[in-house]
């Protein structure tokens, strides 16, 4: 599904809603370019080759209660593809690939996916051009909110990487981050920062856990903390977010609900732009409202076949 106006990407196209398909086999699930003020919301992304979700420029856009799951060329990793630059395919290719200004990513099952499951992308194709953005304020990749996502099982590259000079003022705030870059170890499962100098990031409770061989690291290096960002907080492989069906190596059926058990229940930040969760319950009800003994069979509200559930960090 590709957004982009007759005349040329530099000129913008807003007030667009998809929501509730399924999108799979196509290779790029989804591509916009200078998408403003649209939603992109309950959509199941799956098995595309390129990327899940890619954007060229936008402005105020929500992705929200999407599922986004196994993109990228995993055929071309296991063949030992190269790039153009010489190295392998494997961590070319994600479950988010964007740019823009002001994208708030919320309440997303994203997992499986083939690199990165979002990637922030504040560099290079980012910045303002003439002929790909159709203001300045459609570049870069400033002042987004990822909050209250389940990133899982990546599988060359973590769940989050942040790219670039042009992330300032990003909150990456009540995601759960677990056995992600289960391929490679030396990469951080939670955040990796490639270079990049962007000020401004507040990384906040969110819960990240991972076990060996894979990598065990939330944040990759690079940059510094009280400079490039600040962390407050998070749980940090303290415990197994207690999910009702996601062991250590990816089953065919995961459940990414969370039991009774979980320590992510109840241990998020109260956010204004995170109202519900994945399955539209008002949040914060505490324990009782959202979470029954047990906890094991709350499916999403659509699509209704998709064989996985998840209830998100709250």
């Amino acid at each position: 599904m590709t957004i982009l106006h007759v005349t040329g990407q530099n000129v913008a196209m807003g007030y667009i809603t998809i929501e509730g398909f399924e999108i799979k086999n196509g290779h790029d699930g989804i591509k916009f370019h200078g998408m403003h003020h649209s939603v992109i919301r309950r959509n199941w992304i799956h098995d595309n080759k390129n990327q899940g979700v890619i954007g060229i420029g936008g402005q105020h856009n929500l992705f929200d209660r999407n599922i986004i799951n196994h993109n990228g060329n995993f055929i071309g990793c296991a063949n030992g593809e190269l790039t153009s630059i010489g190295t392998t395919v494997c961590n070319q290719t994600h479950g988010m690939y964007m740019h823009g200004d002001t994208y708030t990513i919320t309440n997303n099952l994203i997992y499986d996916n083939l690199a990165y499951g979002i990637q922030q992308n504040g560099a290079g194709t980012s910045t303002y051009s003439a002929t790909r953005h159709s203001s300045p304020a459609f570049s870069g990749a400033a002042n987004w909110i990822i909050a209250n996502n389940t990133l899982a099982y990546q599988n060359h590259r973590g769940g989050i990487v942040v790219w670039g000079s042009e992330c300032v003022n990003a909150r990456i705030e009540n995601n759960i981050f677990y056995e992600n870059s289960v391929n490679q170890s030396g990469f951080a499962q939670g955040i990796d920062f490639v270079s990049s100098t962007s000020t401004g990031i507040t990384i906040r409770n969110n819960l990240a856990y991972a076990t060996s061989p894979g990598s065990t690291v939330f944040l990759g290096s690079g940059v510094n903390e009280w400079v490039h960002y600040t962390q407050s907080g998070n749980f940090v492989n303290i415990s197994n977010p207690g999910f009702v069906n996601a062991p250590a190596t990816l089953t065919a059926t995961p459940n990414f609900t969370l039991t009774a058990r979980s320590p992510a229940i109840d241990a998020g930040l109260p956010l204004a732009t995170v109202k519900i969760d994945f399955n539209g319950t008002p949040r914060s009800q505490g324990r009782a409202p959202e979470y029954t003994a047990g906890g094991d069979v709350e499916p999403p509200i659509t699509p209704t076949t998709l064989g996985v559930t998840q209830k998100p960090f709250n």
